[in-house]
């Protein structure tokens, strides 16, 4: 029997039953790396080979607005984005960091700002492969530098937030 589809899925294709019977689609092939790499080179972003499962993304052209170190690494049913060193070394200046980085990840679609093991901040998205499609990957690149650049200027941009009195 074919595996079961999410009703999503099912959705897409114009299937409204939920009968698993009825999924006649073969299972997509499995995502590699190649793959990753044609579909960030047609968004007009470089993707460099880092090493068997991770993927370098950079600026296409020299002289265009840089980003920070942003990989995408495939692992075992997931891709997942990571933005290093997104905030700089004016992270460190900031009063209550965590606070500031919570309150933006309330704001942000899909991807979140985390922790490195060095207690640098970073961006991150992950994405099953299951499903993952070149449109889905091209919203999580972009936004993650749109995210980069926007939230680097807000964060760092202020030193301390007026908290609110209570009385």
């Amino acid at each position: 029997m074919a595996r079961p589809r999410s009703v999503y899925e099912r959705q897409q294709r114009g299937v409204t039953t939920l009968d698993p019977r009825c999924d006649a689609v073969p299972n997509p092939p499995p995502m590699d790396l190649a793959t990753l790499k044609s579909w960030i080179d047609g968004l007009g972003y470089r993707a460099d080979i880092e090493n068997a499962s991770t993927l370098r993304v950079r600026p296409r052209e020299e002289g265009v607005a840089a980003f920070p170190p942003f990989f995408i690494q495939h692992a075992e049913g997931w891709v997942v984005l990571s933005m290093l060193d997104v905030l700089g070394s004016d992270a460190k200046l900031v009063s209550e960091l965590p606070v500031h980085l919570l309150e933006a990840n309330r704001d942000m679609r899909l991807a979140k700002f985390a922790f490195d093991e060095h207690d640098q901040p970073l961006l991150c998205a992950e994405l099953p492969t299951e499903s993952l499609d070149q449109a889905e990957l091209a919203d999580a690149v972009e936004r993650l530098i749109q995210y980069s650049a926007t939230y680097r200027r807000i964060i760092t941009g202020v030193i301390a937030l007026p908290r609110p009195t209570s009385g």
